[in-house]
């Protein structure tokens, strides 16, 4: 990484507006502004922070207010309840960032008009099978919902919950492992994602379904059964008033193994489906070496103290950090893929991704005047003669010493 690089990026960062919004912090332990995550939520005006450090908390909801809610550097945060995000205007903007959640489901996403950013997130859905639906993040109704590496899984066993279940929204999923939870006996597996409408782009991610239920052995007064059907890896189909547009790049979609059979009169379930495409349009975009672009940082980091962007990417690439203040994700078809950081977009070039695919960049950034904080939606995009990429973004969230 040469000097000229980071000098170059820095001032980029300090020419972005300040903020005039609230840091709020939240420990368990106490000694802080609160113990608790909803109380600092429900404190909170548009465009605050809360930064939680480490412990064990319940379910937090967020109610017609832009936040970001982002652990603490080196805390581990779990959420044991479900988070809920509802009613967002459009200018309203909501971030959940390194956080453990566990719950039924994990979270809840429905009629918001802002946007909603889900980064290095563990969603975690565990419910009781029949009675209480677990997957690991549900969306209905959204205008704009993005998750960045996150891990996003069913967990109840025999519930057949898909991981990611979304409907009539417009969702994108960049470097994302979606998991389905298992069948209940001889029921096929939960998907790995079920998608209906309007638009899904996912790129660098695994869609898995869940195994298919046991099979059943026979007794005196009834044969055995077999084992159920995998689930499949992605169900694609048309929502309520809008089709589906699904935009695949370096995506992997694996259908969940068959259930097995308990009696050997019996056969195991087949594996699911891949791909099961119902319904709706589906594009698959240029994957040539596209399972590699990622972009990773330690925020959020004290002002003054360097940030480390960990940018991954093919060798002899030319790679680029594109940032805002605002998020406005919208696919651009010369970039083959969505732009996360809204207008004015700019963008700085990082350097030439070097032959062991991984090229680091130091930022010290430090804050306005009079800022608490400042955070900026950064994103990864490469370039080689044949084509142009966007890759993984993230929320980068700069802190006033004092917090």
């Amino acid at each position: 990484m040469s000097k000229s690089v980071l000098l170059a990026l820095a001032p980029a960062l300090l020419a972005l507006p300040a903020t005039a919004q609230t840091v709020h912090v939240v420990d368990d332990d106490g000694g802080v502004d609160f113990t608790d995550i909803q109380s600092a939520i429900d404190a909170a005006a548009d465009g605050d922070v809360i930064l939680v450090r480490s412990g064990s908390y319940f379910s937090a909801n967020v109610d017609a207010k832009g936040v970001t809610v982002v652990a603490d550097q080196g805390h581990s945060v779990t959420i044991n309840g479900q988070c809920s995000v509802t009613n967002l205007a459009p200018n309203q903007a909501v971030n959940f960032t390194q956080l453990e959640i566990i719950g039924a489901p994990a979270v809840s996403l429905s009629v918001n008009d802002g946007p909603i950013l889900i980064e290095d997130c563990f969603l975690r859905g565990e419910g009781v099978p029949i009675f209480l639906s677990a997957s690991g993040a549900e969306v209905f109704s959204c205008a704009d919902v993005t998750f960045a590496n996150c891990f996003i899984q069913a967990l109840t066993p025999q519930s057949s919950d898909p991981g990611l279940e979304a409907a009539n929204s417009n969702v994108n999923v960049f470097h994302c492992l979606v998991t389905g939870a298992s069948g209940l006996t001889q029921l096929p597996g939960g998907p790995g994602a079920q998608f209906s409408g309007c638009e899904l782009f996912a790129a660098q991610s695994d869609f898995v379904g869940g195994q298919g239920g046991d099979g059943t052995p026979a007794d005196i007064f009834v044969p055995c059964s077999n084992g159920g059907q995998g689930g499949s890896g992605l169900t694609i189909s048309n929502g309520t008033g809008c089709n589906a547009l699904v935009r695949l790049q370096g995506v992997d979609t694996i259908g969940g193994a068959g259930g097995p059979a308990t009696d050997p009169g019996c056969t195991a379930g087949p594996s699911g489906l891949g791909l099961d495409h119902i319904s709706g349009n589906v594009i698959f975009l240029n994957t040539t070496g596209t399972d590699t672009h990622g972009l990773t940082a330690d925020f959020p980091v004290r002002a003054g103290t360097p940030a480390n962007l960990q940018i991954t990417g093919q060798p002899g690439e030319l790679s680029f950090v594109m940032y805002s203040t605002g998020t406005a994700p919208t696919f651009f078809p010369f970039l083959n893929g969505v732009s996360i950081p809204d207008n004015p977009l700019q963008s700085v070039f990082t350097g030439v991704i070097p032959v062991s695919g991984a090229l680091s960049v130091p930022v010290n950034v430090a804050l306005p005047p009079g800022a608490d904080f400042l955070g900026v939606y950064l994103q990864t995009a490469y370039w080689t003669p044949i084509r142009f990429l966007v890759g993984t973004p993230l929320h980068a969230v700069t802190l006033d010493p004092s917090f």
